[in-house]
């Protein structure tokens, strides 16, 4: 029994050993940062007060999902607080898994089971919990597509600007007041196929006035 245990101590001191030599998962800050490769150089925290910061070799950025020039990336900033993991135990192999929120970099309060994606500049994506998207942005938002499907209801709160014909198969409903007293206002030329009716009267190509006495139609029809 007593060989066992001197066997078994001589066993984890070797694994000791051994352990003391391999580069374990440590924090870091970003110190550069190379766009083309997806790649950064570190300085691992603590930093050694005898040897000052030094930087790391480049490492490779973790992202979320990966293509062959597509993908989900985020650009880090400089001093991102990042966790730093190590092929084999190999220092030489560092792999960027993990960008982590920091006192200095304070993550955004997101309730629990929703998902967020806020931009310093303000614009942000977020999918709430009742089921509702937001999208907001401080200035312009652009979208391009060979086509646009809204299915459901559109609401707009402000004026919709076009720039190219507006085709409406099953029809258009204009009511309201737009701040002048009327519904609706068209400046220009406004061609029509078919007919037009004010209060379920003819005002088309086709209508007749009332005449003046207040009885019969007058007037030709144009």
């Amino acid at each position: 029994m007593k060989e066992f245990t001197e066997f078994a101590n001589a066993v984890r001191q070797q694994a000791q050993m051994a352990g003391n030599g391999m580069a374990w998962p440590r924090l870091a800050t970003i110190s550069s940062y190379d766009a083309s490769n997806h790649a950064v150089k570190v300085t691992i925290q603590p930093v050694d007060p005898v040897v000052g910061p030094i930087d790391s070799n480049w490492m490779p950025l973790g992202a979320i999902g990966i293509g062959n020039g597509w993908g989900i990336a985020v650009g880090p900033q400089i001093g991102d607080q990042v966790m730093v993991v190590y092929e084999g135990g190999d220092f030489s192999s560092g792999v960027i898994v993990a960008r982590i929120f920091s006192v200095a970099q304070q993550a955004p309060a997101v309730p629990s089971g929703e998902i967020w994606a806020i931009h310093k500049a303000g614009a942000l994506l977020k999918f709430h919990n009742n089921g509702t998207v937001e999208l907001s942005a401080p200035s312009t938002i652009t979208y391009t597509a060979t086509q646009h499907h809204f299915v459901g209801p559109v609401i707009m709160d402000s004026t919709l600007g076009v720039a190219q014909p507006v085709t409406a198969q099953n029809g258009i409903a204009v009511f309201g007041d737009n701040g002048t007293g009327n519904a609706s206002t068209v400046t220009g030329n406004f061609n029509t196929t078919g007919t037009i009716k004010n209060n379920n009267h003819d005002i088309g190509s086709t209508h007749q006035h009332i005449n003046s006495g207040g009885t019969g139609l007058g007037g030709v029809p144009q």
